[in-house]
């Protein structure tokens, strides 16, 4: 399946350091801003967003479950969307290339 997509955003390459000030894409009923860093040589990399959704967070799961999570609709909704909510994360690649 594809899905068109837009993409912009901003970056810096300097001593093995990819700067990711900030990017941003939007896929149908969707919006994701991003901003973090990756060590290359470290092999991590940290990002920290915004995912904003049109659909509520009931309508997105769902089936049966969406019944439970009607009443945690008027939490994330935020700027006119259905659902927005902050996220984190950093990770490690173990993976070892060789050559």
């Amino acid at each position: 399946m594809s899905v068109a997509s837009n993409v912009h955003g901003k970056f810096a390459l300097a001593n093995g350091i990819l700067a990711i000030p900030t990017v941003a894409f939007e896929v149908p009923g969707a919006k994701v801003e991003l901003a973090g860093s990756s060590d290359l040589k470290g092999r991590t990399l940290g990002l920290a967003g915004t995912l904003q959704m049109k659909a509520t967070v009931s309508q997105a799961v769902g089936g049966f479950k969406s019944i439970f999570l009607k009443v945690a609709d008027p939490f994330f909704k935020k700027n006119g969307m259905g659902a927005s909510c902050r996220s984190r994360s950093k990770a490690r690649s173990t993976h070892r290339r060789s050559g």
